[in-house]
């Protein structure tokens, strides 16, 4: 049986560590014979219901202005403004992104790209001891060190045309893939997420990124969100089952679907090398988590909320 808390820490694997599960058995043989023994590696996934999650169901904007080309080769200003109906997210999910470009530079830009992040936080602590002259104390320092890790999940791009001393608005859209929630409920390793939209100019190496944090979780938004006090945390809890009857958020009909939504269980995007670390000493195994066709599925049949214009340029 699992213990109270065993939900606080879910499967994860990075670079720079990893928290793993499994199962060990033994079979005791006669003497002079020597013990069978097998283990077993498993997924723990915390449920993070984004019904719970108060920014979950909140817009995410961000605006980003940067100059193009370096000093005394300026070609203008460049103004990025993302945003995101809501904040938060399932797999299986489709992000829509609606950028609008103000373009004040004298070159075009000509490329739009979407990637999704994920960011792993790694904290440790290392103790170090002073020593005085006389020997007569020891004192104990505690500090905390920090790691962090990028990994790119999942990315698309599109070609558009903006050109000089002109806007333009660009709809860009990528699906969540199989992957860990995001997780604030362990003391040591924390995973956030986040959409980075690039533009790229022509004739240029500069790219104009803007990025978007969000929210994943393993339960998708309901049609109706109860606003409460925001919680300092991503609530966690150990519940089984994960069945829900959300709307497709942003719906002006708030029409939900009328059947049971209930995920499969996906290898996760980074497959048996999510980590680099202790390779030897267990089995190749890929964590599974809550991945929703269905969600995918319905963003196909409505289809994108704009009228199929990637690009209008003024």
């Amino acid at each position: 049986m699992l213990c109270e808390n065993f939900w606080r820490t879910l499967y994860i694997s990075g670079k720079y560590g990893y928290v793993r599960y499994t199962v060990k058995m033994e079979l005791g043989r006669p003497r002079f014979q020597s013990n069978k023994r097998t283990s077993k590696a498993f997924t723990v996934v915390p449920t993070i219901d984004l019904n719970n999650v108060s920014q979950a169901v909140l817009p995410a904007k961000k605006l980003k202005a940067k100059k193009l080309g370096i000093a005394l080769f300026r070609h203008g200003d460049v103004t990025i403004e993302c945003e995101t109906q809501k904040s938060g997210f399932v797999p299986g999910e489709v992000i829509v992104v609606n950028a609008r470009v103000i373009n004040g530079s004298s070159k075009d830009i000509v490329k739009a790209q979407v990637e999704l992040i994920e960011i792993s936080t790694y904290v440790s602590n290392s103790y170090s001891l002073n020593f005085e002259p006389t020997l007569t104390f020891i004192d104990e320092d505690a500090t905390n060190r920090r790691r962090q890790e990028r990994r790119r999940l999942a990315a698309e791009e599109q070609l558009v045309n903006i050109v000089k001393h002109s806007e333009g608005d660009v709809e860009l859209h990528l699906q969540v893939p199989s992957t860990a929630p995001s997780f604030d409920c362990c003391p040591i390793i924390k995973v956030e997420y986040a959409v980075e939209v690039k533009f790229k100019s022509s004739g240029s190496l500069n790219r104009h990124i803007a990025i978007v944090p969000v929210v994943i979780g393993t339960i998708p938004l309901l049609g109706t969100v109860t606003r409460n006090r925001a919680p300092q945390s991503l609530p966690c809890s150990s519940q089984k089952e994960i069945k829900s009857i959300p709307s497709r958020s942003g719906d002006s009909d708030g029409d939900s679907l009328n059947t049971m939504l209930v995920p499969n269980y996906e290898e996760s995007i980074n497959g048996v090398n999510g980590t680099t670390i202790d390779k030897s000493k267990m089995e190749p195994f890929a964590p599974r988590y809550p991945f929703y066709h269905q969600l995918s599925e319905v963003y196909k049949n409505q289809g994108p909320a704009s009228s199929g214009e990637a690009v209008k340029a003024q």
